[in-house]
């Protein structure tokens, strides 16, 4: 085996050393830890004991376990909402620890990827937390003292628990070996995105940008933090770089459609951006994109179409929980198609209370069950199980998520013929950090039955006013 290595200059683009190594492919771990030293050389750098001890350290000595596990984390690397990205990064941390029954890395990020299903709700069963506590607990035992164990494990707690004091001791402790990681830097921005602590966020993306600026994930995820804070500008930058970086990638594509809703509202430059998003019709988050492009344009048909067309019953990501029904009904409202708005919000309330005997804590379901509720006429019982989604999740406990379901509280109170009540929870959407913005509100059919009502219009003016 031939490895021919290169140490570049990221800000010129300089080759400041270079070598070529030949050793056998068992010895690739070896060959490994060779490079590194060389390149700390190169640099002249002297490494404090425990982080040669780390150029030391062999994961495991199986090298199809060592395979498996990379083509894991390669996984782990790829846009955070996919569904599919995590399964394989299972299946492949599975099948290291199965080659390898002490491979303690392997199992810290099997635990990491459980908990992410976990934590982004594709799988909230206590089958899939009892599979995180298992290979978190075997990872402990077979090599605590492990920085990238540590790590790994960080994000355990965070997801599958939401304990960030947890999640902070472990990436304190991890820190402590491996100073100025990129992957401590991205750890502590997803701890600060649920806190709604936008601006530390982006100064560690700022960081870490400069550690490693040809990741694509670092730009788009700079590209959301400052799209949530309003300044739509920087983010658009930020999301073309990470088109340039990625440009296989969804979430950029999609970010920078976002942007443009939240600043300019759906349009046809928008559905240009869309339309350019490297997405297939059964990612997660096809169809709610589409349906707010369409609707927002005023395309019902087309939206009508896409939710016919779909093989599935349900629009389910990390943030909502829809009946397609329930979508169509919003259609039906807006057209004064009284009758088929009625029997789809129907429909929708027999879905979600099914739904809910399986998943009786799960917030989604609550809250798409308060707006269906309402819109059958149930009023009272409605708003009930909207406050019910967002008490399950405060903004105190995820600024993140828990903000959909304010926003879907204020359409429940617009269901339910309770205008100004919806306005407040609508001020809460402008006031704090959030995709909100009187464009976006104004392209959400959902809020529709309040164009004319005059305390919604001047909301929408004080907060143009605002963000000028």
């Amino acid at each position: 085996m031939r490895i021919t290595s290169h140490l570049i200059r990221v800000k010129d683009d300089i080759e400041i050393w270079s070598r070529i190594y030949e050793h056998i492919l068992e010895d690739i771990f070896q060959t490994q830890s060779d490079i590194a030293q060389n390149v700390v050389e190169a640099l002249g750098m002297t490494l404090e004991p425990p982080h040669r001890k780390k150029f030391a350290e062999k994961a495991t000595e199986n090298l199809d376990a060592y395979q498996a596990y990379l083509r894991g984390r390669w996984h782990t690397r790829r846009p955070h909402f996919s569904v599919e990205d995590w399964q394989k990064a299972i299946d492949n941390f599975s099948t290291a620890v199965s080659l390898d029954s002490r491979f303690a890395l392997a199992y810290a990020e099997l635990a990491r990827a459980h908990a992410r299903m976990y934590y982004l709700r594709h799988d909230v069963s206590e089958k899939r937390l009892r599979l995180a506590d298992e290979a978190a607990g075997m990872a402990v035992r077979l090599n605590p003292a492990s920085a990238d164990v540590h790590l790994a494990l960080g994000y355990y707690h965070l997801w599958a628990y939401r304990d960030r004091q947890g999640a902070l001791r472990e990436w304190t402790a991890a820190e402590k070996v491996i100073p100025n990681n990129v992957d401590i830097l991205l750890s502590r921005a997803d701890m600060y995105e649920p806190m709604g602590r936008w601006d530390e966020a982006i100064q560690v993306l700022n960081r870490a940008i400069e550690i490693s600026p040809k990741d694509s994930e670092i730009p788009s995820r700079l590209a959301l933090f400052h799209w949530w804070t309003r300044k739509y500008d920087e983010a658009e930058i930020y999301a073309d770089r990470a088109i340039t970086l990625g440009p296989d990638e969804t979430w950029p594509y999609l970010y920078k459609t976002f942007i443009h809703w939240s600043r300019e509202g759906m349009d046809a430059a928008s559905r240009a951006f869309l339309s350019a998003a490297p997405m297939s019709r059964d990612h997660e988050w096809y169809i709610w994109s589409w349906f707010y492009q369409y609707t927002g344009e005023g395309l019902f048909q087309e939206a009508l179409d896409l939710l016919e067309s779909a093989p599935v019953e349900w629009v389910r990501h990390k943030l909502i929980a829809y009946p397609k029904s329930l979508m169509a009904a919003f259609i039906y409202r807006c057209q004064g198609e009284e009758e088929k708005a009625r029997q789809s919000f129907e429909h929708s309330v027999r879905m979600l209370r099914s739904a809910l005997e399986e998943y009786p804590d799960d917030p989604r379901y609550h809250s798409a069950l308060g707006m269906a509720l309402a819109g059958s006429g149930n009023k009272s019982e409605g708003i009930k199980e909207g406050r019910k989604a967002v008490e399950l999740l405060p903004l105190s406990v995820d600024h993140a998520y828990g903000i959909a379901y304010v926003s879907d509280l204020a359409v429940t109170y617009i269901l339910a013929g309770e205008p100004e009540a919806a306005l407040r929870q609508l001020e809460i959407l402008l006031r704090e950090p959030t995709w909100f913005s009187p464009a976006f509100l104004q392209g959400d059919i959902r809020h529709a039955s309040l164009s004319g009502h005059p305390g919604y219009q001047a909301l929408l003016d004080k907060y143009r006013r605002a963000y000028e």
